[in-house]
């Protein structure tokens, strides 16, 4: 894994993954579709999320279907690319490399290794510098 700033990632080519990151706090993970007018992300979410099904423009019969209202939440898989802003003041990626990828993937084929693997000391991967406005 590596942190980057905004003139890094949006050089990255699509399909890389990575997520937001400040002091104390990560972002989703993400895959990188393109950078919109050099100042907005198109990304996609790898992972479900939760949220008010009002915010899904979907229509009546789509909730009817699912059993749902627009004042319910509900989980939905990753459903495509969204825009968000990039560049900002000291704003920060944790980009994921092949070699993360491929960890992460294995611990999510085979849960028991990874608690094992998960059970000894913390490894400190990285400082993450505070951005001082």
């Amino acid at each position: 894994m590596k942190i980057v700033g905004w003139n890094e990632l949006a050089k990255m080519p699509p399909g890389t993954v990575f997520q937001s990151i400040a002091p104390y706090q990560t972002g989703d993970l993400q895959i990188l579709g393109d950078v919109w007018h050099g100042v907005h992300l198109i990304s996609a979410p790898l992972l479900p999320t939760c949220c008010g099904v009002e915010t899904l423009s979907l229509s009546d019969a789509e909730m009817e279907k699912h059993g749902v209202t627009d004042r319910d939440a509900a989980v939905f898989t990753p459903t495509g690319h969204g825009r968000d802003y990039g560049p900002g003041p000291g704003n920060q990626w944790l980009v994921w490399e092949q070699a993360d990828r491929e960890r992460l993937a294995g611990w999510l084929l085979d849960p028991e290794k990874a608690a094992g693997e998960m059970n000894g000391d913390p490894a400190v991967l990285m400082k993450v510098e505070e951005h001082r406005a």
